[in-house]
């Protein structure tokens, strides 16, 4: 018999599907994910008491928390023998698709019908994938244009040096040259001295184009957890 975790930021929605799945004869709880990190919910799911044996199956949502894409728990739950299904609302084919891309096997919308999510637990549970192999390739193939449309961007981003990288990355966050220089205890002149060398390396005029340019390659989010090093390997 499979068990199911059922993992969403609202308590009320991963209540709601556990106890959906229980009726239909898989034991499932729920796990919102309150205030955990990535590797404490990781642990919390692979090592909690509700797995009773059989297969073990995870529903995770991808909004979880603004610090956390649900993307970031497939890898790690796949690689712990953990089938994990996407439950979520979003659409977005390039967030499903780096989520197949790391070893989900179902991708469940939550504005589908309740016998899609049936269908989805029923071949997880049997061991079987729950994406056919045309959609599979078809997200896969959105992954990989991603890639290639990205590629060049992240190339020029790859010249930053260290210090560089934290001032672009705090541009990116909103923060002032004034504010940075304060954060990093040093002159203003030091700051715009690395903005200067960010824009002849990125090829842009302004700050906001630094600022656009680095947004559009998807800089610094992209990473190994999120979108796979597998897809995004950005070397050679």
């Amino acid at each position: 018999m499979a068990s199911v975790v059922v993992v969403d930021n609202h308590e009320i929605v991963a209540r709601s599907l556990a106890t959906v799945l229980s009726s239909w004869g898989f034991p499932a709880t729920p796990l919102p994910c309150g205030t955990l990190q990535l590797a404490e919910l990781v642990a919390v799911v692979d090592n909690g008491p509700w797995w009773a044996g059989g297969a073990r199956i995870a529903l995770v949502d991808l909004n979880l928390r603004h610090d956390l894409d649900g993307v970031r728990l497939v890898r790690p739950l796949h690689d712990r023998g953990i089938a994990v299904a996407i439950v979520s609302g979003v659409e977005d084919r390039l967030r499903l698709a780096c989520a197949v891309a790391a070893g989900a096997r179902g991708l469940v919308g939550k504005a589908r019908p309740l016998d899609e999510l049936r269908r989805t637990v029923a071949r997880l549970a049997s061991g079987e994938p729950a994406i056919s192999l045309v959609e599979r390739a078809a997200l896969l193939d959105v992954l990989a244009a991603e890639r290639r449309r990205i590629k060049p961007v992240r190339a020029q981003l790859a010249t930053l040096t260290n210090a560089e990288v934290r001032v672009l990355a705090e541009l990116c966050g909103g923060q002032a040259v004034e504010e940075i220089a304060v954060s990093h205890v040093v002159s203003v002149a030091t700051i715009r001295s690395h903005v200067h060398a960010i824009l002849r390396k990125l090829d842009v005029h302004t700050q906001r184009d630094a600022i656009r340019l680095a947004q559009a390659a998807k800089w610094p989010a992209l990473d190994a957890d999120l979108f796979g090093a597998d897809l995004f390997d950005f070397g050679g």
